[in-house]
């Protein structure tokens, strides 16, 4: 499996040279973030998508698209180890961060909660 972005501008998601489309923004937003960050707890990523969601319902919210995520890209994308979730080392992903095509992410948003996902994001 070889996944490409195109993470400038509008970001586009490459699967073996194929578009893929997220079913849900969020599961989207999930996606950038930890293939920037390489891994999270769990319990940051319910407070920074659903922070207005008791902890059960954030968690569903969050399974559901871990659900996604790997519907796109097979079961063996996550590592996941005691509440920490992250981006497997066996998946190979090719990151275009071509500044001409404009900031990182500039084209995503997130309306529910309203944020800029690149504002919560670590370049490495």
């Amino acid at each position: 499996m070889k996944i490409n972005i195109i993470i400038t501008g509008y970001p586009t998601v490459f699967l073996d040279g194929c578009p893929v489309q997220f079913p849900t923004k969020k599961s989207e937003g999930i996606f950038y973030y930890l293939i920037l960050n390489k891994k999270c707890t769990k319990e940051t990523l319910e407070t920074m998508f659903w922070p207005e969601y008791d902890q059960a319902s954030a968690n569903k919210n969050l399974r559901n698209s871990i659900y996604y995520i790997q519907k796109l890209f097979g079961k063996e994308f996550f590592k996941k180890e005691k509440g920490i979730l992250g981006v497997s080392p066996s998946v190979t992903i090719m990151i275009d961060s071509d500044p001409i095509r404009g900031d990182v992410l500039q084209g995503f948003f997130l309306l529910s909660p309203l944020i800029r996902l690149e504002s919560c994001l670590r370049m490495r």
